[in-house]
């Protein structure tokens, strides 16, 4: 298990926005298995994830380069880039820093959950970790870049000086 809980932003990735009456058909045809539930992702290979936001609604998200482009799709899909903001946690203490921005139950959630919710204020998507792993993803409208990661630096840094506190006492 990873104690230290670390913040990163991520900037080489794409992710697209994936909806239509031939979506599930197109990305079952590309990559197989689909969640089989809303607000559920699976991961795939290369570190691309695909998450399902209804029947005909997804996100697919993966390093730059590692996804098809919009040909690879039919004339039911509509395939939007997006270029959120992206952040990463891992640590096995990423549970309570959440509870310290969110007011999800993240303790109920499960490996494979993919929720939005508002965190520090704004509206989020996050990636739940898969089982064994201790990182999370979170995104949101790149308009809030800079001041979420701002927020989440500084809560963090209060985060981490609370519980070294707490453990010299």
């Amino acid at each position: 298990m990873n104690s230290e809980l670390t913040f990163s932003r991520q900037t080489d990735f794409a992710f697209f926005h994936v909806r239509g009456n031939g979506a599930a058909a197109d990305l079952e045809r590309i990559y197989g298995d689909l969640p089989s539930r809303w607000f559920r992702y699976k991961l795939h290979p290369k570190g691309v994830f695909l998450a399902r936001l209804g029947d005909r609604e997804f996100y697919v998200f993966g390093p730059a380069g590692t996804l098809p482009g919009t040909a690879s799709y039919g004339r039911e899909t509509y395939v939007f880039q997006r270029s959120d903001a992206v952040f990463s946690f891992d640590g096995d203490r990423y549970l309570a820093f959440l509870r310290e921005l969110c007011a999800y139950d993240f303790a109920t959630s499960e490996p494979d959950e993919f929720i939005l919710a508002n965190m520090a204020g704004v509206s989020c998507w996050i990636r739940v970790p898969p089982k064994r792993s201790t990182q999370v993803l979170m995104g949101c409208d790149p308009s809030y870049g800079n001041y979420m990661n701002e927020t989440l630096t500084e809560v963090l840094r209060e985060f981490l000086s609370a519980l070294k506190r707490k453990e010299e006492t």
